[in-house]
């Protein structure tokens, strides 16, 4: 007789269960989401995973454990409810409660893309910010004359110290990182 995680990584594939939670694989590669990954680092076999970037991996039941922050017993009754296998429920969990914590994971996505948006948006700003800093240190170099020295030496040190912040805060929030 199959226990309920026997049935369940029987019956299974990891492939199956990234799909159902909306992670793209592609050539058995996939981003890990539980830590910064532009590339995908996390590799899916037939029941498990590893991620090469952040040494993370297991079953299918450890992947929905850690996805949704459930323990071993709740992940197993949300992939039963999920995959619809009709395993006899211990009533662990709701569907109610399941819901609920699928809407905080989409919510935690949802709030962790949206200050990433914000931190490229202000890396953008910066970038042509500095940009346009250095065009008009260009021009007012080029059109000092002995007339204006001083005026022009001073213009362009508070130019300059601007820029310094400028990248000095560029370098920052490049190095910023949440994950």
């Amino acid at each position: 007789m199959f226990s309920k995680k026997d049935f369940i990584l029987s019956n299974i594939n990891m492939k199956e269960v990234l799909s159902r939670y909306g992670i793209k694989v592609n050539r058995d590669m996939f981003c890990c989401p539980f830590h910064k990954d532009n590339y995908p680092s996390a590799k899916c076999y037939e029941a498990t995973y590893f991620c090469f970037g952040c040494g993370k991996g297991g079953d299918l039941i450890q992947f929905v454990q850690d996805y949704y922050n459930l323990n071993f017993v709740s992940a197993m009754e949300k992939i039963n409810i999920d995959f619809d296998l009709k395993i006899p429920r211990d009533n662990k969990i709701s569907k109610k409660e399941l819901k609920e914590i699928e809407e905080k994971r989409r919510l935690e996505l949802f709030l962790k893309k949206e200050k990433e948006r914000k931190r490229r948006e202000t890396l953008i700003h910066n970038c042509e910010y500095g940009q346009t800093l250095e065009r008009t240190i260009k021009l007012v170099k080029d059109s000092m004359t002995p007339y204006n020295w001083e005026e022009t030496e001073l213009m362009l040190s508070f130019l300059e110290q601007e820029l310094e912040l400028l990248n000095e805060e560029f370098k920052e929030l490049i190095n910023k990182s949440d994950y």
